[in-house]
């Protein structure tokens, strides 16, 4: 065999060694290390730490479930990006999808946007107070000279909490409750009573007497 031939057939079997070890000249698997913040609402910026990103974006992508990030910057280290509007609130698995393929998932929390038609933080349009005075005069007493108090109000959803008559001559355990909802920023009586359940009406859990 000439020189020429083994030359060639050297070279031959190089590539074919090469093809054959696996991952060889194949860009290695993308790495998510950290992101920060880990919790936020859709339309946040958020910043993607790990490794073997890519020194570049190209075609490569993040997704937040099925939701595809809008990227803001990208380095081989670190991806800034928006989390997308359409990630569905609560826990969502992060990946980074490069030519090298599909990192391992991360977490990120999706904050739940505030219902605004319960009113949200806004303002109400009338105290408690106000509500309760009206809620009793529909129902035939007469408020006159009555004080009204905050009892308890409800940490998981601050649109719900508890007001006592105040001025009330009767033992604590005779003592009139009242039960409001802020709906649409104006507060509602739902239930008054010496016993009354939020849960009946859908309040949160924490607001149980």
């Amino acid at each position: 065999m000439s020189m020429r031939k083994r030359h060639a057939l050297a070279g031959i079997s190089l590539v074919l060694l090469a093809m054959a070890l696996p991952g060889c000249g194949r860009q290695p698997l993308p790495s998510i290390s950290k992101i920060s913040p880990s919790s936020g609402k859709a339309g946040k910026e958020v910043i993607i730490s790990g490794s073997n990103l890519g020194a570049i974006q190209s075609t490569s992508s993040v997704q937040f479930g099925s939701a595809t990030a809008i990227v803001i910057s990208w380095s081989d280290s670190e991806i800034e990006v928006e989390v997308p509007e359409e990630a569905h609130a609560g826990e969502n698995e992060v990946t980074v999808t490069t030519a090298g393929g599909t990192s391992a998932t991360a977490r990120f929390e999706v904050e739940k946007e505030k219902d605004k038609s319960e009113g949200g933080d806004e303002e109400a349009k009338n105290a408690p107070e106000e509500a309760i005075v009206e809620f009793l005069k529909k129902q035939g007493e007469d408020p006159e000279g009555s004080t009204f108090a905050e009892y308890k109000v409800s940490k998981e959803d601050p649109n719900w909490m508890i007001y006592s008559e105040a001025s009330h001559p009767g033992p604590p355990a005779d003592l009139p409750m009242f039960l409001l909802h802020k709906v649409n920023g104006e507060w509602i009586v739902l239930s008054w009573g010496t016993d009354i359940f939020p849960q009946e009406y859908g309040g949160p859990s924490d607001l149980s007497l």
